[in-house]
């Protein structure tokens, strides 16, 4: 029996050891050299063609990226679960989509839910592949060749292809946890993607630290134009043809991540050094095999773009380009570079990630006549006519960034301002980054959503603040809510008229503030720090006092060249301004040494500007970025939490003195206290105390974004 039982054991063990190997280490065995392949997708004369029952079709990419974010969740956690995925892809399916981007492994649930919505339909999503660069070792003072960067990156690449066949259990992963990934994919994958943000220093000091050598792979080699860093990148495709070739019989689309910032172009120094545009990343450098059934694509980020660029392309070093320049058709913002995109390189080229905010807050003025960030349905114009750009230039198809809003993503200008670590917590509409899904996350309880419409109904709900203390008839009253993106406030007035002025003074933070202001002229009984003053539908503001002014301390040196801690305001300074932000100063100088420092300033947008109109998405005059709006007897006033300096809304937590700490540190509160005057006289506003709110976790609906609609009108039924 003892014998029995320990053959028993020992055949366990073998089978746990086989496993282990298999689905944890990838271990295979296979004596084919040249083994047959196949393949769903491949290229050929600068076009991606789709095999299906035994025939090919060119196949045009209409896509849209998905990342791991959610609201109350880090993106590391993986936290988005079976039936929410299975849901998106049923919408974006209906969009007209043909194909999801994912820049990194997802969790299981995905690729489980990608199977069950695939199996046995007609028009399945297919699945671009991403395979990234951690943020350390791509931004560490290591080069590319180091284990961390390379050999990591050959290691995933190996791991993806199993997760996407169904053949990869990961115990121990430092972001999952634990995922088993069990359904094979790979019918309905289109390609896989190397990188996402290349960090170009990490590229240039690559190259600089090594000399090239030509890489000579089983399926792809790079050609003695090739870089170091694009030698790298052609052993990365190679591991990914080779090792599906070899273990699976099948080969994908392989290709690697670019931008303009990395295009092949060499531009003027002037240009170059301002773009930056320091590297360069070419396909053309690295060639397919005759054994590459599949084949490579040319992929693009189209980000942070210069519609100039072709002025600054340098013709000595592109002297090849001259009749391609010639010809470029440069009637709108993106046709005429990806028109030279597609002229340029002989393999297809695919925009993989493209994309507009809706958020309120801004980056960069595109033209002069932006008063605020794009509404909903002007970013859905944007993506259409970019979409239709790329196309009309002989783009493969493109991709946009993304499918859901991003509470975690960060912007530059409004960093600085709130708390990074827990910030997917809440919703900072100030933060451009943030606002670049087509489905959005907004607020939700059993009373339902909270809408600037100008009606009544939902403020019986309502925290009541306060009612003037002037000997009006009718006193105004003061209402105030909450929620994970704005402060909400209600003026209910019998016979309110849009023709008078209505100032709200908010005491936000009790280290500062004045009982005075002298532009508009007003007194308190408290020390104040902002004032929403609704002067008509056009003139309608959020002032700061300058002591309290978040732009000021952090930028004033960037703006105006003064030193904001040797001109320190007072505490009680009695001076007030509009609530700004500063933006990308996009001047491309002809020599940068001689340019005045002035003309280096960053411009500022006067972000605290407060627009008219209404958010109830049934009003034909909707408008996602209204500020306010008038109704009968009220007024409903909403405001962007960082634009009163909350560096974390969900636990109370305010900017502290600038002036003491020297830049942002929290200070937390439990209230902060508000009045209502219109018309005011020479008697001070009384403010009341209002508690404020805190939560663990957002309450949140999901909500399709008029731009979804839009790229429905032209996708929908137009399959390929």
């Amino acid at each position: 029996m003892k014998k029995y039982l320990t053959i028993a054991v020992i055949f366990i063990l073998f089978l746990a050891f086989i496993h282990y190997m298999t689905y944890e280490k990838g271990f295979y065995f296979n004596i084919e050299k040249n083994p047959a392949v196949s393949t769903n997708f491949y290229t050929k004369n600068g076009k991606i063609y789709h095999n299906e029952n035994n025939s090919s079709r060119p196949f045009t990419i209409k896509g849209v990226d998905i990342h791991p974010g959610f609201p109350g969740h880090h993106q590391s956690e993986h936290s988005i679960n079976y039936k929410t995925y299975l849901k998106w892809f049923e919408k974006i399916s209906d969009m007209g989509a043909n194909t999801i981007r994912v820049s990194t492994l997802m969790n299981d649930n995905f690729y489980d839910a990608l199977y069950d919505f695939n199996t046995n339909r007609e028009n399945p999503l297919y699945l671009l592949q991403g395979i990234r660069v951690e943020d350390y070792p791509s931004n560490c003072s290591k080069d590319a060749l180091n284990k961390d960067f390379s050999v990591r990156l050959l290691a995933d690449m190996k791991s993806v292809i199993d997760c996407i066949h169904g053949q990869k259990n990961i115990l121990l992963n430092e972001t999952n946890g634990m995922e088993e990934y069990c359904e094979d994919v790979s019918p309905w994958v289109l390609g896989f993607l190397i990188g996402e943000y290349w960090n170009d220093g990490t590229i240039a000091y690559t190259n600089h630290e090594h000399i090239p050598s030509p890489f000579k792979g089983t399926y792809v080699e790079s050609t003695e134009k090739a870089t170091v860093f694009e030698n790298m990148l052609a052993q990365i495709m190679d591991t990914a043809l080779s090792y599906e070739s070899r273990k699976y019989k099948q080969q994908h689309l392989v290709s690697f991540s670019s931008s303009p910032s990395s295009d092949p172009f060499t531009y003027r120094e002037n240009f170059a050094g301002q773009m930056p545009k320091f590297v360069s990343l070419n396909i053309e450098h690295i060639k397919a095999r005759s054994n590459v059934k599949s084949g490579l694509f040319a992929s693009y980020r189209m980000y942070d773009f210069n519609n100039e660029f072709v002025q600054y392309i340098n013709a000595v070093h592109n002297q090849a380009l001259t009749e391609m320049i010639n010809s470029l058709d440069t009637s709108s913002y993106y046709r005429a570079y990806t028109d030279l995109l597609c002229k340029y390189h002989t393999v297809p080229v695919v925009i993989t990630g493209y994309g507009y905010s809706s958020s309120r807050g801004i980056e960069q003025v595109a033209n002069q006549s932006l008063k605020t960030g794009l509404t909903e349905k002007e970013q859905g114009q944007a993506l259409v006519d970019a979409y239709q750009d790329f196309i009309a230039s002989g783009c493969c198809g493109a991709t946009i960034n993304s499918w859901q809003d991003d509470w975690e993503a960060k912007s530059w200008n409004t960093s600085f301002a709130t708390n990074q670590n827990i910030a997917y917590l809440w919703n900072d509409v100030q933060t451009y980054d943030q606002g670049f899904g087509l489905l959005k996350f907004e607020h939700y309880k059993k009373i339902g959503k909270n809408i600037i419409d100008g009606k009544n109904t939902e403020w019986t709900h309502r925290y009541f603040v306060t009612k003037s203390a002037s000997s009006q008839v009718n006193p105004p009253s003061l209402f105030v809510y909450f929620d994970e993106a704005y402060v909400y406030f209600a003026i209910i007035q019998k016979n309110l008229s849009e023709k008078d002025k209505f100032y709200i003074p908010l005491d936000i933070t009790p280290k500062s503030g004045t009982q005075q202001s002298f532009s508009p002229n007003l007194q308190f009984d408290r020390p104040i720090d902002f004032i929403i003053e609704i002067s008509g539908k056009e003139n309608s503001r959020l002032l700061v006092q300058d002591r309290y002014s978040a732009m000021r301390e952090n930028y004033l040196t960037e703006t105006t060249g003064i030193d904001p801690f040797v001109y320190q305001p007072r505490n009680t300074s009695p001076a007030f301004e509009t609530v700004s932000m500063v933006l990308k100063n996009n001047t491309v100088f002809e020599d940068l040494r001689t340019a005045s420092r002035k003309d280096k300033w960053l411009p500022i947008f006067p972000t605290g500007k407060l627009t008219h109109g209404t958010t109830n998405r049934k009003d034909k005059n909707f408008n996602s970025q209204a500020d306010f709006c008038f109704g009968k007897n009220i007024l409903e006033i909403r405001i962007p939490w960082q634009l009163l300096n909350f560096y974390d809304p969900a636990h109370g937590i305010i900017h502290d003195d600038y002036y003491i700490h020297y830049g942002v540190q929290p200070l937390k509160v439990s209230h902060i206290y508000a009045g209502i005057a219109v018309n005011p006289d020479e008697t001070p506003i009384a403010l009341s105390p209002i508690p404020l709110p805190s939560w663990s976790k957002p309450n949140t609906t999901e909500t399709l974004k008029s731009s979804y609609y839009m790229i429905q009108d032209i996708w929908k039924g137009v399959r390929n």
